[in-house]
């Protein structure tokens, strides 16, 4: 399915204000795979499933391993 250069425009901005891709996919009407190729397509780096919870933020965050010294 063809997608207007709008809508996808529209699409990519809506993500990157925190909409997460299952809400774009109901207010467009399409699938969520639709919508991550258009994301991907316009070299928008998809959020992990747990990146939206701060705590785990703040643990990727932190050095970790034998070698996290060297950091």
């Amino acid at each position: 399915m063809a997608v207007a250069l709008e809508t996808e425009k529209e699409i990519v901005e809506l993500y990157r204000k925190g909409t997460n891709i299952k809400d774009i996919a109901g207010l467009y009407k399409m699938g969520r795979q639709t919508i991550r190729n258009i994301l991907e397509k316009n070299k928008v780096e998809i959020r992990g499933r747990w990146m939206n919870f701060p705590n785990v933020q703040k643990a990727l965050a932190k050095p970790r391993g034998k070698f996290a010294h060297l950091k």
